[in-house]
């Protein structure tokens, strides 16, 4: 998805991120810096469980991108566990 794919997706279902925590401000993805958004190229992923020792899963999938800034990076998906 490009800029104008993420434009559109904002202005019809809100699509926005937060960047201070679950409780904050929705912010505009444009005004993060954030031009573009690759799905992945597969289905497959990969999960790391328990990555950071708090029984917390890392999902990730090869092709997963966005660009920030105009330059890209890898993103991955966090599972919390339920206390």
């Amino acid at each position: 998805m490009d800029a104008n794919d993420l434009a559109l997706l904002q202005k019809k279902y809100q699509l926005a991120m937060k960047t201070a925590g679950y409780n904050s401000q929705n912010e505009n993805l444009g005004d993060l810096g954030i031009g573009e958004i690759n799905l992945g190229k597969t289905n497959v992923t990969q999960t790391d469980q328990n990555f950071d020792g708090r029984g917390n899963d890392l999902m990730t999938q090869e092709g997963s991108t966005f660009s920030l800034n105009g330059k890209s990076r890898d993103y991955a998906d966090v599972w919390h566990q339920l206390k």
